[in-house]
C-alpha cells in the first residue's frame, strides 16, 4: 500500500497518512506544521506525472518540462527565499531545475502564503493562475492537507477575477490591414534574401491558411497534402489531431474548414512547386520532422517561428514580423493572432454585408470550434450543413484579400505589372527580381542593414 509516514517529534509517535505515493514527514514546530520532502522524492513524483495521464494519452514532452519547471521554481522558493525565473529580459538564462545533490524543502503555512503573494507579483494574472494550479495539485498528490492547499485557492480566486478585467485590455483588435501588413513584410524578407524562395512561399501558404481557417498554429503543423480537398475549397482534417479532439479523446469524426481564393491559390502554387520537398517530409505541408507534430512540439520547432525570429532583425526595412497592431499599438502581432484575425474579420465583414447574424455567429464558431451558448436547442438539435456552411463562408470570407499586388502576380492571381523601361517589377526605389517559376533570384537589394540603412527611402 503506498502511504506517507508522518512523524511527530515531539512526541516521538508516529502516524500513517494514505493515499499518496512517496513518505511525506511531518514535524511540530510550536504550533506550526512544517511538511518535509527531499529533491529525491519529488524526482519521483514527477517521473511518475510524465509516464502517467490517467490512462489516456502520453503527456507532451513540452507539457512535462513546464510542470517540472513551475515545481522546482516553486521548492527552491521555499528554500532560498527568492524566486528563480527562467529569463531575464533575453540577456542570460537560468535553468529552473533539481538540484544535483538530495536536499530537503520545508513547508509552511507561511511560505505558501508568501509564494502567493510573489507569483501574484510577479507574473501575469494567466501566468500566475497555471503555476499555483500546477504547484497546488502537486502538493495535493504529495498529501498537504487541505487548510494548507486552501492558501493556494485564495491566489487562484484572485487570478481568475483579474484574467476576466485583464482579457478586456489584452484582446487585440485586428483587422485585415493587420493581415497585410504580415505579407508586406514577408515580401520584404524575401527581397532583403532573408529567407528562401521556398520558404517564402511556404510561409506565404502557412499564413494564409490560418487567416482562412482558424485553425491554431499547432493544427496547422499537421496538415498533410491529403488533407487538402481542393475541388471543395475546404481542409478536412481528422478530429483527432485537433486542439478539442486531443482534450477529449475523440477517435472519430473529422473537421471541417474552408479556404479562400488565395489560400487554395497559394497552397496549390506551393505543393507543386516544392512537390519533391512536402514528399521527403512525409507528406507534412510545413513539419520536416513528424515525430515532432505528434509529440505535440510543434510550437518550438515550426519553421515559421523560426522566421520570426530572424525578422527582428530586418526592423529598420519595416520586415519585422513582431510589429505594433494598427488598432491596438500597445500590443505586437503574434502568429497566434491568425485565429483572432479570422473571427474578427468574419464577425466585420457580415455586418457590412448585412447576412443573418445569428447564423453567420454560428456557424465561425463552428468552424473554430468554439462552443456555442449552452442552449439544448442549439447543442442537441439545431446542426448546419456543411453546404450551408460554405454558402455563408463563400458570401463572407471567401475573396477576402490580404497579398500584396506582386505576391498575386507569382501565384497567378492577376497579371504582371511592369514599370516604365523595365522587364521587372519595381519595389522600394530599386529593381528587385520577382520569383517567378524558372528564375534566379537576384538581389538588388542589400541583404545587410547596418551597411545600407537608407536603400529603402
Amino acid at each position: 500500500m503506498v502511504r506517507a509516514v508522518g512523524t511527530m517529534v515531539n512526541s516521538g509517535s508516529s502516524v500513517d497518512y494514505p493515499g499518496t505515493t512517496t513518505a511525506v514527514r511531518l514535524k511540530y514546530r510550536g504550533e506550526e506544521v512544517t511538511y518535509t520532502i527531499s529533491s529525491a522524492e519529488i524526482e519521483l513524483f514527477l517521473e511518475d506525472y510524465a509516464s502517467s495521464n490517467n490512462g489516456v494519452k502520453k503527456r507532451s514532452t513540452g507539457t512535462v518540462k513546464e510542470v517540472e519547471r513551475f515545481v522546482w521554481q516553486f521548492f527552491e522558493f521555499v528554500r532560498t527565499g527568492r524566486l528563480i525565473k527562467g529569463t531575464n529580459r533575453g540577456r542570460s538564462r537560468t535553468a529552473i531545475k533539481a538540484p544535483e545533490e538530495d536536499v530537503e524543502y520545508h513547508i509552511t503555512r507561511r511560505e505558501l502564503e508568501r509564494y502567493v503573494t510573489v507569483i501574484l507579483s510577479e507574473y501575469s494574472s494567466a501566468s500566475a493562475a497555471k503555476r499555483l494550479k500546477i504547484v497546488k495539485r502537486f502538493l495535493r498528490e504529495i498529501g498537504i492537507p487541505v487548510q494548507y492547499l486552501g492558501i493556494l485557492d485564495n491566489g487562484i480566486r484572485l487570478t481568475e477575477r483579474a484574467k476576466k478585467k485583464e482579457q478586456e485590455f489584452k484582446t487585440p483588435i485586428l483587422t485585415v490591414e493587420d493581415g497585410r501588413e504580415v505579407f508586406k513584410r514577408l515580401e520584404r524578407l524575401y527581397d532583403l534574401g532573408a529567407i528562401s524562395y521556398c520558404q517564402y512561399i511556404k510561409a506565404i501558404s502557412f499564413v494564409l491558411v490560418e487567416f482562412a481557417t482558424g485553425l491554431r498554429v499547432s493544427e496547422i503543423a499537421r496538415l498533410k497534402a491529403e488533407h487538402v480537398d481542393f475541388e471543395n475549397h475546404r481542409i478536412v482534417l481528422s478530429t483527432q489531431l485537433t486542439k478539442e479532439g486531443k482534450l477529449l479523446n475523440l477517435k472519430e469524426g473529422n473537421k471541417v474548414v474552408f479556404l479562400t481564393r488565395e489560400a487554395e491559390t497559394a497552397l496549390k502554387f506551393y505543393i507543386n512547386e516544392c512537390r519533391d520537398k512536402i514528399t521527403g517530409q512525409d507528406g507534412y505541408l510545413f513539419v520536416t520532422n513528424a515525430p515532432t507534430v505528434l509529440d505535440g512540439e510543434t510550437k518550438t520547432t515550426l519553421f515559421i517561428h523560426k522566421i520570426i525570429q530572424k525578422s527582428k532583425k530586418y526592423e529598420a526595412f519595416e520586415a519585422n514580423l513582431d510589429f505594433p497592431l494598427l488598432e491596438s499599438p500597445d500590443i505586437r502581432f503574434k502568429m497566434s493572432f491568425g485565429r483572432k484575425l479570422f473571427i474578427q474579420v468574419w464577425q466585420s465583414r457580415a455586418e457590412k454585408l448585412g447576412v443573418d447574424g445569428y447564423l453567420a455567429d454560428a456557424i465561425s464558431r463552428k468552424l473554430t470550434g468554439h462552443t456555442p451558448p449552452s442552449d439544448v436547442h442549439k447543442l442537441h438539435y439545431q446542426n448546419i450543413s456543411r453546404t450551408k456552411m460554405w454558402e455563408y463562408y463563400n458570401k463572407i470570407y471567401y475573396n477576402v484579400s490580404f497579398l500584396t499586388e506582386r505576391q498575386k502576380e507569382l501565384l497567378g492571381l492577376s497579371r504582371p505589372k511592369r514599370s516604365r523601361g523595365s522587364n521587372f517589377p519595381f519595389f522600394g526605389g530599386a529593381y528587385a527580381l520577382a520569383p517567378f517559376h524558372g528564375y534566379t533570384q537576384e538581389r538588388a537589394l542589400p541583404v545587410n542593414p547596418v551597411e545600407a540603412p537608407l536603400a529603402w527611402n
